[in-house]
């Protein structure tokens, strides 16, 4: 049985670390989408099965939901794998740990391959 690649959705306003985790998700054989902001995608559960990962930059530019906005929808929809890219501390975030996990912007590796 072929295992089917693990999908990443990746919405980051900054061009270069888009192409940069593109590079990375290539490199390791994994399906990437990338977006600038979270309007580009049509997140609905019929376009993307519940177990895909989701990376999304809390500061996606001016007139723009939030990352952390954007995270609890998708948790409310039924998505868990989430994960909130900024440059901000943990910390500031401590009231959603619940719900998704904070990290930096650099391509989440580890994270990506613990389950392949």
């Amino acid at each position: 049985m072929m295992q089917e690649k693990k999908l990443i959705i990746h919405i980051e306003d900054d061009l270069l670390i888009q192409y940069t985790w593109k590079q990375q998700a290539e490199k390791i054989g994994i399906n990437i989408q990338t977006f600038s902001n979270y309007e580009s995608v049509n997140l609905d559960k019929n376009n993307f099965p519940l177990e895909v990962y989701f990376f999304i930059d809390q500061d996606l530019g001016d007139n723009h939901k939030k990352g952390c906005q954007v995270l609890l929808e998708l948790y409310i929809l039924g998505y868990r794998n989430l994960y909130l890219t900024t440059g901000h501390e943990k910390s500031d975030f401590q009231e959603f740990s619940s719900k998704f996990d904070v990290i930096g912007k650099e391509f989440p590796k580890e994270i990506i391959t613990q389950s392949i």
